[in-house]
């Protein structure tokens, strides 16, 4: 299942997991569109935080592409946690992001 949102970039958007093919998100590309995407493909990999979003994946408002996603019909949970940051600084009440299975019932 993919973002949809008026895409200006479709193949960035595409399915993750087509056969013989890699999804090329353009990390330089910081429209909405594209971060959602990114943010998608993050997600499918396993639980994201507000930092791994923002640090890892280059997304500057995790949670405003996280609604997005929520908008587009994705079902994200929201669960808060400590992390401790490279610095050695603990953050409390840190967003992590799970996303849920489609049930097509």
């Amino acid at each position: 299942m993919t973002y949809n949102a008026k895409p200006r970039n479709d193949e960035a958007l595409r399915e993750q997991g087509d056969e013989g093919k890699q999804n090329k998100l353009n990390p330089h590309d910081t429209s909405a569109e594209n971060q959602c995407a990114i943010a998608y493909a993050a997600l499918l990999t396993g639980r994201q935080s507000t930092a791994d979003l923002r640090h890892t994946h280059g997304i500057m408002h995790p949670g405003g592409r996280i609604n997005d996603l929520r908008n587009a019909g994705h079902k994200i949970d929201t669960v808060r946690v400590s992390i401790q940051t490279p610095d050695g600084i603990t953050h409390r009440k840190v967003a992590m992001y799970v996303l849920q299975p489609r049930g097509d019932a």
